[in-house]
């Protein structure tokens, strides 16, 4: 920060005039805004004029996330035409202050931040050949200076912005075969049965005995070909020994 024109002088008394810098303040406010919607029984009291998303009580809450204050550290120039005085200054934001990043939205609510920075300055009186001796005048003036800055997140502790972008059309792989929408047609084949008609898995025809489906089996061959023995075991089930016993 520079300063100019800060030493005035008189060629007819040979004197000077000069602005002397005795202390710099800053700090940094944060301004939040937010709209309470209105209920509908108070909403025509807030007059048509006013869009139907912002419609409500405004508040308004200003606070102060980083300052200091600094008496020495800029170098002054009184033997220029005009003067000079070089300021430089490190701003931080304090770490308990929980800052929130600048943001406006359509329902009214907006997060700003402002740096306003205080010098107070004071009149002097010196010769033009000799500028370091001075004398103070008594008088001093205040100077206020506002700067209106956007407040974000640290770069680098999120993901690169090349990486955030969406991908190009070379980038984007080849997609997966479409399925062919077929044309539904009617079922016009035997009359499906129903689960009572299903024979079950040991191939018995339900209500018919074991000897008489054995038999169809095997093309009448076997035990109607000699006394069956199933008529002394009505309850059992033919197995493999039966069928090959000889008569």
């Amino acid at each position: 920060m520079r300063m100019d024109g800060v030493v005035k002088r008189n060629s007819d008394t040979k004197t000077q005039t000069q602005w002397r810098l005795k202390r710099v303040t800053w700090r940094l406010d944060e301004t939040q805004k937010i709209i309470s919607p209105a209920c509908p029984k108070h909403l025509a009291k807030l007059g048509p004029n006013v869009d139907d998303g912002k419609k409500g009580i405004a508040h308004q809450d200003v606070r102060t996330i980083g300052t200091e204050e600094m008496k020495t550290g800029w170098k002054s120039d009184y033997t220029t035409p005009d003067g000079s005085i070089d300021l430089e200054f490190p701003m931080s934001i304090s770490p308990n202050a929980h800052a929130i990043c600048d943001m406006k939205a359509e329902d009214g609510t907006e997060v700003s931040h402002v740096l306003v920075v205080e010098m107070i300055v004071a009149e002097e009186f010196a010769p033009t050949k000799k500028p370091n001796q001075v004398t103070p005048t008594g008088a001093a003036r205040v100077l206020r200076m506002h700067f209106n800055l956007t407040l974000t997140e640290r770069a680098g502790l999120g993901i690169s912005w090349d990486e955030e972008q969406p991908p190009l059309y070379e980038n984007v792989p080849a997609s997966p075969p479409a399925y062919a929408i077929g044309v539904l047609e009617l079922y016009e084949g035997e009359p499906i049965p129903d689960y009572e008609d299903l024979l079950p898995l040991d191939g018995h025809a339900p209500g018919a005995s074991p000897a008489s489906s054995v038999g169809t089996l095997n093309n009448g061959e076997g035990p109607s070909s000699r006394p069956s023995t199933s008529t002394s075991r009505p309850n059992e089930q033919i197995t493999l020994e039966d069928l090959t016993l000889e008569p």
